[in-house]
């Protein structure tokens, strides 16, 4: 199992594991953040304008002084290139979910 470093992610990971009695089942990655929003960091989707809304969802958005979603997606590539084939379960965020998939 494959899991952000994150708490909620693995507390999630922890949670679908059925409490397992090891830790070392769920292998936490920095990798599997969110987006680094940069400047935009703690800002909640919500309160943004709906063209603020817009630019972060372009595909080609790039985070004041943080990580472009093509950033993202090699990050998280990166992260899955050295599993073997087969299922993976995977606890992340939703910015990597979508630009991976």
């Amino acid at each position: 199992m494959n899991s952000s470093d994150l708490g909620r992610c693995v507390d999630t990971a922890f949670y679908a594991l059925a409490f397992p009695s090891s830790e070392d089942l769920i292998k936490q990655h920095k990798s599997l953040r969110e987006m680094d929003f940069g400047d935009q960091e703690g800002l909640h989707y919500d309160g943004l304008s709906e063209e603020e809304k817009t630019k972060i969802n372009d595909p080609l958005y790039h985070a004041p002084n943080g990580e472009s979603w093509e950033m993202v997606k090699v990050r998280v590539q990166n992260t899955f290139k050295p599993l073997s084939q087969g299922n993976h379960l995977v606890f992340t965020h939703g910015g990597p979910i979508t630009v991976f998939l």
